[in-house]
C-alpha cells in the first residue's frame, strides 16, 4: 500500500538524518540530542495525540471529514504550536504566517501553508439577564381560554 510505502521511506530518512546527527556530534563532542523525532502509520484522524508540537499534515486529496478530524485531535494537544499542510485549511484557532514553496513529486513546485496555532478561546460568561417575555401565540392563548370556560 502506498502509506506503507511513504512511512518505510519516512523512516529511512530520519535514521539517515540519526546517522548525521551521530556524526556531527561525535565531531563537536557534543551530548546534546537533537529534537526527537517520530513516524507512525495509524489512522490520523483517530489516532489521540499526547505531545505533538509540529505537525506537517500532507492533506492533497484528502476527505475533508478526515481532515476536520484529525485536526481537532491535534488541536486537542495543548503543547501543538504549528502546522504545516499543503491545501489550505479554513479554521479559527489557525493564523496563516506564511506560504512556502516546496519541490514535490507532483509538480515542480507547490506552494505549502504555515500556521500558528492559536489558543482555545475562552468560553462566554453565562448571562443572568433575562430577555424580554415572548408573547405567546394567538392560538394557545385561545386554547387556554377554551380551557378556562369549560372548567
Amino acid at each position: 500500500e502506498v502509506g506503507q510505502r511513504r512511512f518505510l521511506l519516512a523512516e529511512h530518512a530520519r535514521s539517515s538524518l540519526e546517522e548525521l546527527e551521530g556524526k556531527h556530534r561525535k565531531s563537536e563532542e557534543s551530548n546534546e540530542k537533537a529534537t526527537e523525532c517520530r513516524f507512525q502509520l495509524a489512522d490520523i484522524s483517530r489516532y489521540r495525540y499526547l505531545d505533538p508540537t509540529v505537525a506537517v499534515l500532507t492533506n492533497l486529496c484528502m476527505d475533508m471529514g478526515v481532515q476536520s478530524r484529525t485536526l481537532n485531535c491535534l488541536l486537542r494537544c495543548p503543547c501543538f504550536r504549528r502546522l504545516v499542510s499543503i491545501t489550505p485549511l479554513p479554521h479559527t484557532r489557525l493564523k496563516l504566517v506564511r506560504s512556502v514553496l516546496v519541490s514535490c513529486t507532483w509538480a515542480k513546485v507547490s506552494a505549502w501553508q504555515v500556521y500558528d496555532v492559536l489558543p482555545p478561546q475562552e468560553p462566554l460568561a453565562r448571562s443572568w439577564i433575562q430577555g424580554p417575555m415572548l408573547k405567546r401565540s394567538s392560538s394557545s392563548h385561545v386554547a387556554m381560554l377554551k380551557r378556562q370556560l369549560v372548567t
